[in-house]
């Protein structure tokens, strides 16, 4: 899984060993901190 490709956070979850509840709260804390980019249900970390 790239860095740079969307992943859903069911993905995400699966590649870092942490639940998917876990998972979806810390990606929603990363795209309100305007670090990651949420489109149609995939989550994005957007370039620095």
């Amino acid at each position: 899984l790239s860095v740079t490709e969307p992943a859903t956070a069911g993905e995400i979850a699966q590649n870092t060993y942490l639940s998917r509840e876990r998972c979806q709260l810390i990606l929603t804390q990363l795209v309100m901190a305007g670090l990651a980019d949420y489109q149609f249900g995939c989550y994005r970390r957007l370039p620095q």
